[in-house]
Protein backbone atom coordinates (compact mmCIF):
# COMPACT_ATOMS: atom_id res chain seq x y z
CA UNK A 1 0.00 0.00 0.00
CA UNK A 2 2.89 2.35 0.75
CA UNK A 3 4.13 2.14 -2.84
CA UNK A 4 0.83 3.58 -4.05
CA UNK A 5 1.72 6.87 -2.40
CA UNK A 6 0.12 8.59 0.58
CA UNK A 7 -1.75 11.84 0.28
CA UNK A 8 -4.73 13.55 1.80
CA UNK A 9 -5.69 14.36 5.39
CA UNK A 10 -3.57 13.06 8.23
CA UNK A 11 -6.30 10.66 9.38
CA UNK A 12 -6.33 8.93 5.98
CA UNK A 13 -2.55 8.64 5.90
CA UNK A 14 -2.51 7.28 9.44
CA UNK A 15 -5.06 4.58 8.64
CA UNK A 16 -3.22 3.49 5.51
CA UNK A 17 0.08 3.39 7.41
CA UNK A 18 -1.54 1.36 10.18
CA UNK A 19 -2.88 -1.19 7.68
CA UNK A 20 0.54 -1.36 5.98
CA UNK A 21 2.23 -2.19 9.27
CA UNK A 22 -0.50 -4.74 9.96
CA UNK A 23 0.27 -6.38 6.59
CA UNK A 24 4.00 -6.60 7.38
CA UNK A 25 3.37 -8.29 10.72
CA UNK A 26 0.69 -10.60 9.28
CA UNK A 27 2.90 -11.77 6.39
CA UNK A 28 5.97 -12.26 8.60
CA UNK A 29 3.93 -14.49 10.94
CA UNK A 30 2.26 -16.30 8.00
CA UNK A 31 -1.20 -15.45 9.31
CA UNK A 32 -4.20 -15.56 6.96
CA UNK A 33 -6.49 -12.52 7.11
CA UNK A 34 -9.54 -14.79 7.36
CA UNK A 35 -8.48 -15.92 10.83
CA UNK A 36 -8.68 -12.47 12.40
CA UNK A 37 -11.77 -11.18 14.23
CA UNK A 38 -14.55 -9.88 12.03
CA UNK A 39 -14.16 -6.23 13.03
CA UNK A 40 -10.47 -6.23 12.04
CA UNK A 41 -11.25 -7.70 8.61
CA UNK A 42 -14.03 -5.21 7.92
CA UNK A 43 -11.87 -2.28 9.09
CA UNK A 44 -9.01 -3.43 6.84
CA UNK A 45 -11.28 -3.83 3.78
CA UNK A 46 -12.96 -0.46 4.29
CA UNK A 47 -9.61 1.33 4.44
CA UNK A 48 -8.54 -0.40 1.20
CA UNK A 49 -11.78 0.55 -0.54
CA UNK A 50 -11.53 4.15 0.60
CA UNK A 51 -7.89 4.61 -0.36
CA UNK A 52 -7.70 2.55 -3.57
CA UNK A 53 -11.29 1.67 -4.55
CA UNK A 54 -14.19 3.81 -5.69
CA UNK A 55 -12.78 6.84 -3.83
CA UNK A 56 -9.24 6.65 -5.14
CA UNK A 57 -8.13 10.22 -4.37
CA UNK A 58 -8.13 11.18 -0.67
CA UNK A 59 -8.13 14.92 -1.49
CA UNK A 60 -11.25 14.42 -3.59
CA UNK A 61 -12.82 12.47 -0.72
CA UNK A 62 -12.08 15.33 1.68
CA UNK A 63 -13.65 17.86 -0.71
CA UNK A 64 -16.79 15.72 -1.02
CA UNK A 65 -17.01 15.63 2.74
CA UNK A 66 -16.81 19.44 2.92
CA UNK A 67 -19.44 19.73 0.19
CA UNK A 68 -21.79 17.47 2.11
CA UNK A 69 -21.28 19.54 5.25
CA UNK A 70 -22.18 22.74 3.38
CA UNK A 71 -25.28 21.08 1.85
CA UNK A 72 -26.49 19.85 5.23
CA UNK A 73 -25.99 23.31 6.76
CA UNK A 74 -28.04 24.92 3.96
CA UNK A 75 -30.74 22.19 4.03
CA UNK A 76 -31.41 22.36 7.75
CA UNK A 77 -31.56 26.16 7.55
CA UNK A 78 -34.75 25.85 5.48
CA UNK A 79 -38.21 25.79 7.10
CA UNK A 80 -39.56 22.24 7.51
CA UNK A 81 -42.24 22.82 4.83
CA UNK A 82 -39.58 23.91 2.32
CA UNK A 83 -37.47 20.86 3.16
CA UNK A 84 -40.37 18.57 2.19
CA UNK A 85 -40.78 20.37 -1.17
CA UNK A 86 -37.05 20.09 -1.75
CA UNK A 87 -37.13 16.33 -1.06
CA UNK A 88 -40.02 15.80 -3.52
CA UNK A 89 -38.25 17.84 -6.21
CA UNK A 90 -35.01 15.87 -5.83
CA UNK A 91 -36.81 12.52 -5.92
CA UNK A 92 -38.83 13.52 -8.99
CA UNK A 93 -35.66 14.67 -10.77
CA UNK A 94 -34.04 11.29 -10.19
CA UNK A 95 -37.09 9.34 -11.34
CA UNK A 96 -38.07 8.04 -7.88
CA UNK A 97 -41.54 9.39 -7.00
CA UNK A 98 -42.61 9.36 -3.36
CA UNK A 99 -45.39 6.84 -2.67
CA UNK A 100 -47.00 6.10 0.71
CA UNK A 101 -44.23 7.74 2.65
CA UNK A 102 -41.46 5.83 0.80
CA UNK A 103 -39.99 5.47 -2.65
CA UNK A 104 -40.65 3.19 -5.63
CA UNK A 105 -37.41 2.03 -7.22
CA UNK A 106 -37.34 2.57 -10.99
CA UNK A 107 -34.93 0.87 -13.36
CA UNK A 108 -32.54 -2.04 -12.95
CA UNK A 109 -30.58 -2.88 -9.85
CA UNK A 110 -27.36 -4.85 -9.52
CA UNK A 111 -27.65 -8.52 -8.64
CA UNK A 112 -24.44 -8.44 -6.58
CA UNK A 113 -24.92 -8.74 -2.86
CA UNK A 114 -22.35 -8.53 -0.08
CA UNK A 115 -22.74 -11.67 2.01
CA UNK A 116 -21.17 -11.65 5.45
CA UNK A 117 -20.03 -15.03 6.78
CA UNK A 118 -19.71 -15.04 10.59
CA UNK A 119 -16.07 -15.08 11.64
CA UNK A 120 -14.85 -15.05 8.03
CA UNK A 121 -14.18 -12.73 5.13
CA UNK A 122 -17.32 -11.68 3.23
CA UNK A 123 -18.11 -12.94 -0.27
CA UNK A 124 -19.93 -11.37 -3.21
CA UNK A 125 -22.93 -13.32 -4.52
CA UNK A 126 -24.73 -12.71 -7.82
CA UNK A 127 -28.39 -13.06 -6.86
CA UNK A 128 -29.43 -12.88 -10.54
CA UNK A 129 -28.32 -16.51 -10.81
CA UNK A 130 -28.01 -17.81 -7.26
CA UNK A 131 -30.92 -16.69 -5.14
CA UNK A 132 -30.26 -19.04 -2.24
CA UNK A 133 -27.29 -19.98 -0.08
CA UNK A 134 -23.82 -20.41 -1.54
CA UNK A 135 -21.41 -23.06 -0.27
CA UNK A 136 -17.78 -23.72 -1.21
CA UNK A 137 -16.18 -27.18 -1.45
CA UNK A 138 -12.40 -27.57 -1.65
CA UNK A 139 -10.30 -30.45 -0.36
CA UNK A 140 -7.23 -28.19 -0.56
CA UNK A 141 -8.54 -25.23 1.45
CA UNK A 142 -6.61 -23.81 4.42
CA UNK A 143 -9.30 -25.21 6.70
CA UNK A 144 -11.84 -27.88 5.81
CA UNK A 145 -14.70 -29.58 7.63
CA UNK A 146 -18.11 -31.10 7.14
CA UNK A 147 -20.30 -29.09 9.52
CA UNK A 148 -22.31 -25.89 9.11
CA UNK A 149 -19.40 -23.81 10.41
CA UNK A 150 -17.61 -24.49 7.12
CA UNK A 151 -18.36 -23.71 3.49
CA UNK A 152 -19.36 -20.05 3.66
CA UNK A 153 -16.00 -18.87 2.26
CA UNK A 154 -13.34 -20.55 0.04
CA UNK A 155 -10.69 -20.20 2.76
CA UNK A 156 -12.80 -22.33 5.11
CA UNK A 157 -14.42 -24.79 2.73
CA UNK A 158 -16.44 -27.96 3.10
CA UNK A 159 -14.42 -31.08 2.45
CA UNK A 160 -16.85 -32.97 0.19
CA UNK A 161 -19.93 -32.39 -1.95
CA UNK A 162 -22.33 -34.58 0.02
CA UNK A 163 -21.62 -32.67 3.25
CA UNK A 164 -22.36 -29.43 1.41
CA UNK A 165 -25.56 -30.88 -0.05
CA UNK A 166 -26.74 -31.74 3.47
CA UNK A 167 -26.60 -28.02 4.35
CA UNK A 168 -28.73 -26.97 1.35
CA UNK A 169 -32.39 -26.04 1.49
CA UNK A 170 -34.57 -27.43 -1.27
CA UNK A 171 -36.16 -25.25 -3.95
CA UNK A 172 -34.59 -21.92 -3.03
CA UNK A 173 -31.72 -21.88 -5.55
CA UNK A 174 -28.85 -23.02 -3.31
CA UNK A 175 -25.54 -23.53 -5.13
CA UNK A 176 -22.40 -25.48 -4.30
CA UNK A 177 -19.18 -24.18 -5.89
CA UNK A 178 -16.51 -26.90 -6.14
CA UNK A 179 -13.14 -25.19 -6.49
CA UNK A 180 -10.37 -26.04 -8.99
CA UNK A 181 -8.06 -28.82 -7.83
CA UNK A 182 -10.64 -30.42 -5.54
CA UNK A 183 -10.25 -34.19 -5.46
CA UNK A 184 -12.69 -36.68 -3.99
CA UNK A 185 -12.89 -40.46 -3.88
CA UNK A 186 -16.50 -41.59 -3.55
CA UNK A 187 -16.70 -44.62 -1.26
CA UNK A 188 -20.40 -44.20 -0.49
CA UNK A 189 -23.02 -43.00 -2.96
CA UNK A 190 -23.30 -39.19 -3.06
CA UNK A 191 -27.05 -38.57 -2.95
CA UNK A 192 -28.50 -35.29 -4.18
CA UNK A 193 -31.95 -35.24 -2.57
CA UNK A 194 -32.52 -31.49 -2.19
CA UNK A 195 -34.55 -30.21 -5.14
CA UNK A 196 -33.29 -27.30 -7.19
CA UNK A 197 -29.65 -27.20 -6.07
CA UNK A 198 -26.70 -26.72 -8.41
CA UNK A 199 -23.23 -28.24 -8.08
CA UNK A 200 -20.90 -26.11 -10.21
CA UNK A 201 -17.27 -27.07 -10.78
CA UNK A 202 -14.72 -24.30 -11.33
CA UNK A 203 -11.60 -24.71 -13.46
CA UNK A 204 -10.66 -25.84 -16.94
CA UNK A 205 -9.56 -29.22 -18.26
CA UNK A 206 -7.90 -31.45 -15.68
CA UNK A 207 -7.98 -28.56 -13.17
CA UNK A 208 -11.71 -29.16 -12.81
CA UNK A 209 -12.89 -30.86 -9.61
CA UNK A 210 -12.17 -34.58 -9.94
CA UNK A 211 -14.18 -37.51 -8.61
CA UNK A 212 -13.19 -41.17 -8.53
CA UNK A 213 -15.86 -43.83 -8.07
CA UNK A 214 -14.85 -46.45 -5.47
CA UNK A 215 -18.32 -47.77 -4.67
CA UNK A 216 -20.31 -50.59 -6.26
CA UNK A 217 -23.42 -48.40 -6.38
CA UNK A 218 -23.86 -45.07 -8.15
CA UNK A 219 -21.20 -42.40 -7.73
CA UNK A 220 -23.78 -39.57 -7.84
CA UNK A 221 -27.52 -40.20 -7.48
CA UNK A 222 -29.76 -37.31 -8.54
CA UNK A 223 -32.82 -38.20 -6.47
CA UNK A 224 -34.50 -34.77 -6.39
CA UNK A 225 -35.95 -32.69 -9.21
CA UNK A 226 -34.17 -29.80 -10.94
CA UNK A 227 -30.66 -30.69 -9.76
CA UNK A 228 -27.73 -29.45 -11.88
CA UNK A 229 -24.21 -30.91 -12.14
CA UNK A 230 -21.84 -28.77 -14.20
CA UNK A 231 -18.15 -28.84 -15.17
CA UNK A 232 -17.07 -31.85 -13.11
CA UNK A 233 -14.37 -34.40 -14.04
CA UNK A 234 -15.03 -38.11 -13.41
CA UNK A 235 -12.08 -40.50 -13.47
CA UNK A 236 -12.19 -44.23 -14.25
CA UNK A 237 -13.96 -46.18 -11.51
CA UNK A 238 -11.70 -48.22 -9.23
CA UNK A 239 -14.54 -50.49 -8.03
CA UNK A 240 -16.67 -52.54 -10.38
CA UNK A 241 -20.28 -51.32 -10.13
CA UNK A 242 -23.05 -53.69 -9.16
CA UNK A 243 -26.05 -54.18 -11.42
CA UNK A 244 -27.38 -50.76 -12.35
CA UNK A 245 -24.45 -48.87 -10.84
CA UNK A 246 -23.35 -45.81 -12.84
CA UNK A 247 -21.24 -42.70 -12.51
CA UNK A 248 -24.42 -40.57 -12.43
CA UNK A 249 -27.93 -41.93 -11.97
CA UNK A 250 -30.74 -39.52 -12.91
CA UNK A 251 -33.71 -40.55 -10.82
CA UNK A 252 -35.82 -37.36 -10.74
CA UNK A 253 -37.43 -34.96 -13.19
CA UNK A 254 -35.74 -32.09 -15.03
CA UNK A 255 -32.19 -32.75 -13.88
CA UNK A 256 -29.26 -31.49 -15.94
CA UNK A 257 -25.70 -32.75 -16.45
CA UNK A 258 -23.62 -30.26 -18.40
CA UNK A 259 -20.00 -29.78 -19.47
CA UNK A 260 -18.78 -32.81 -17.51
CA UNK A 261 -15.92 -35.11 -18.52
CA UNK A 262 -16.01 -38.91 -18.11
CA UNK A 263 -12.98 -41.19 -18.40
CA UNK A 264 -14.41 -44.68 -18.90
CA UNK A 265 -12.31 -47.65 -17.84
CA UNK A 266 -12.84 -51.39 -17.81
CA UNK A 267 -15.09 -51.25 -14.73
CA UNK A 268 -17.37 -48.48 -16.01
CA UNK A 269 -20.40 -50.10 -17.64
CA UNK A 270 -22.55 -46.96 -17.98
CA UNK A 271 -21.61 -43.37 -17.24
CA UNK A 272 -25.13 -41.90 -17.01
CA UNK A 273 -28.31 -43.87 -16.42
CA UNK A 274 -31.83 -42.42 -16.64
CA UNK A 275 -34.60 -44.15 -14.71
CA UNK A 276 -38.36 -43.98 -15.17
CA UNK A 277 -38.51 -40.89 -12.93
CA UNK A 278 -36.03 -38.95 -15.08
CA UNK A 279 -38.51 -37.11 -17.33
CA UNK A 280 -37.06 -33.95 -18.86
CA UNK A 281 -33.43 -34.93 -18.22
CA UNK A 282 -30.89 -32.87 -20.16
CA UNK A 283 -27.31 -33.90 -20.95
CA UNK A 284 -25.33 -31.22 -22.79
CA UNK A 285 -21.73 -30.43 -23.64
CA UNK A 286 -20.32 -33.56 -21.99
CA UNK A 287 -17.33 -35.62 -23.13
CA UNK A 288 -17.15 -39.42 -22.79
CA UNK A 289 -13.74 -41.03 -23.40
CA UNK A 290 -13.26 -44.82 -23.33
CA UNK A 291 -9.79 -45.71 -22.01
CA UNK A 292 -10.18 -49.51 -21.69
CA UNK A 293 -12.43 -52.25 -23.00
CA UNK A 294 -15.62 -52.85 -21.04
CA UNK A 295 -18.03 -49.96 -21.57
CA UNK A 296 -21.58 -50.92 -22.51
CA UNK A 297 -22.91 -47.38 -23.01
CA UNK A 298 -22.17 -43.80 -22.11
CA UNK A 299 -25.86 -42.99 -21.59
CA UNK A 300 -28.38 -45.73 -20.84
CA UNK A 301 -32.13 -44.99 -20.78
CA UNK A 302 -33.36 -47.71 -18.43
CA UNK A 303 -37.12 -47.11 -18.30
CA UNK A 304 -39.86 -45.29 -20.21
CA UNK A 305 -39.37 -41.53 -19.86
CA UNK A 306 -40.37 -38.50 -21.88
CA UNK A 307 -38.62 -35.40 -23.21
CA UNK A 308 -35.02 -36.45 -22.62
CA UNK A 309 -32.63 -34.08 -24.41
CA UNK A 310 -29.05 -35.11 -25.29
CA UNK A 311 -27.15 -32.55 -27.33
CA UNK A 312 -23.71 -31.25 -28.25
CA UNK A 313 -21.84 -34.08 -26.55
CA UNK A 314 -18.73 -36.01 -27.69
CA UNK A 315 -18.47 -39.80 -27.47
CA UNK A 316 -14.95 -41.20 -28.10
CA UNK A 317 -14.93 -45.00 -28.15
CA UNK A 318 -11.13 -45.17 -28.24
CA UNK A 319 -10.55 -48.13 -30.57
CA UNK A 320 -12.49 -50.80 -32.44
CA UNK A 321 -11.86 -53.14 -29.51
CA UNK A 322 -12.72 -50.69 -26.74
CA UNK A 323 -15.73 -49.06 -28.39
CA UNK A 324 -19.24 -49.15 -27.01
CA UNK A 325 -20.65 -52.67 -26.67
CA UNK A 326 -24.34 -51.80 -26.94
CA UNK A 327 -24.35 -48.14 -28.04
CA UNK A 328 -22.96 -44.81 -26.90
CA UNK A 329 -26.59 -43.80 -26.31
CA UNK A 330 -28.63 -46.92 -25.73
CA UNK A 331 -32.26 -47.65 -24.93
CA UNK A 332 -34.26 -50.85 -24.88
CA UNK A 333 -37.47 -49.08 -23.81
CA UNK A 334 -40.11 -47.03 -25.61
CA UNK A 335 -39.18 -43.56 -24.40
CA UNK A 336 -41.17 -40.70 -25.97
CA UNK A 337 -40.33 -37.24 -27.34
CA UNK A 338 -36.61 -37.85 -26.91
CA UNK A 339 -34.23 -35.52 -28.80
CA UNK A 340 -30.64 -36.42 -29.70
CA UNK A 341 -29.12 -33.47 -31.53
CA UNK A 342 -25.66 -32.30 -32.62
CA UNK A 343 -23.49 -35.05 -31.09
CA UNK A 344 -20.26 -36.69 -32.38
CA UNK A 345 -19.44 -40.40 -32.07
CA UNK A 346 -16.43 -42.58 -32.88
CA UNK A 347 -15.99 -46.38 -32.68
CA UNK A 348 -18.84 -48.78 -32.21
CA UNK A 349 -22.60 -48.29 -32.38
CA UNK A 350 -23.65 -44.72 -31.67
CA UNK A 351 -27.42 -44.41 -31.10
CA UNK A 352 -29.40 -47.60 -30.59
CA UNK A 353 -33.12 -47.29 -29.75
CA UNK A 354 -35.88 -49.86 -29.51
CA UNK A 355 -38.43 -49.91 -32.33
CA UNK A 356 -41.12 -48.11 -30.32
CA UNK A 357 -38.98 -45.16 -29.16
CA UNK A 358 -40.19 -41.80 -30.49
CA UNK A 359 -38.69 -38.33 -30.82
CA UNK A 360 -36.10 -36.69 -33.05
CA UNK A 361 -32.50 -37.58 -33.98
CA UNK A 362 -30.78 -34.82 -35.93
CA UNK A 363 -27.39 -33.44 -37.01
CA UNK A 364 -25.26 -36.19 -35.48
CA UNK A 365 -21.90 -37.37 -36.89
CA UNK A 366 -20.82 -41.02 -36.52
CA UNK A 367 -17.50 -42.54 -37.59
CA UNK A 368 -15.23 -45.58 -37.31
CA UNK A 369 -18.14 -47.99 -36.93
CA UNK A 370 -19.93 -50.47 -39.14
CA UNK A 371 -22.03 -48.81 -41.82
CA UNK A 372 -25.78 -49.15 -41.29
CA UNK A 373 -25.16 -50.32 -37.71
CA UNK A 374 -24.17 -47.05 -36.02
CA UNK A 375 -27.74 -45.69 -35.84
CA UNK A 376 -30.96 -47.47 -35.05
CA UNK A 377 -33.51 -44.67 -34.60
CA UNK A 378 -36.46 -46.82 -33.56
CA UNK A 379 -39.52 -44.75 -34.47
CA UNK A 380 -37.76 -41.36 -34.19
CA UNK A 381 -37.78 -38.77 -36.95
CA UNK A 382 -34.31 -38.31 -38.50
CA UNK A 383 -32.72 -35.22 -40.04
CA UNK A 384 -29.19 -34.85 -41.45
CA UNK A 385 -27.35 -37.63 -39.62
CA UNK A 386 -24.11 -38.86 -41.23
CA UNK A 387 -21.97 -41.99 -40.86
CA UNK A 388 -18.56 -43.00 -42.22
CA UNK A 389 -16.30 -46.03 -41.77
CA UNK A 390 -13.10 -44.93 -43.49
CA UNK A 391 -10.84 -41.89 -43.80
CA UNK A 392 -10.72 -39.69 -46.90
CA UNK A 393 -14.40 -40.31 -47.58
CA UNK A 394 -17.42 -38.13 -47.11
CA UNK A 395 -20.01 -39.34 -44.64
CA UNK A 396 -23.30 -40.63 -45.97
CA UNK A 397 -26.81 -39.97 -44.76
CA UNK A 398 -28.21 -42.47 -42.30
CA UNK A 399 -30.94 -43.69 -42.58
CA UNK A 400 -30.19 -44.01 -46.26
CA UNK A 401 -33.85 -43.84 -47.28
CA UNK A 402 -34.79 -40.21 -48.01
CA UNK A 403 -38.31 -38.92 -47.42
CA UNK A 404 -40.29 -38.37 -50.60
Amino acid sequence: MLRAGLSGPIWIRSLVLLCSLFDVVRVSLNMNLGRFPNWIKLFYIRVLLFQFGAISNPMYAQQRHLNRQATRFWYFGLPSRMRRHYQSAMLARNGIPMVAGGATIVGSRTGLFWKQAPGQLPSIVNANYFSGNVFFVDSNALATGTTSSYGMHPDKAIADVESAEALCTASQGDVIFVLPGHSETITDETTMDSAGISVLGLGQGSARPQFTQAVAGDCFALDAANVVLDNLYFNEATTAPASGGATIDINAANCKVSNCHFDIGSTNLESITITGDGDGAEIVGCTFVVTANGADAAIEIEAIVTEVLIHNCRFFGGTDTNGWDTGAINSGVAQTQCEVVGNRFTYGPAIIFTAAATGMIAYNLMGEGTLASMLDPGSCMCFENYEADAVDQSGRLIPTTVAS
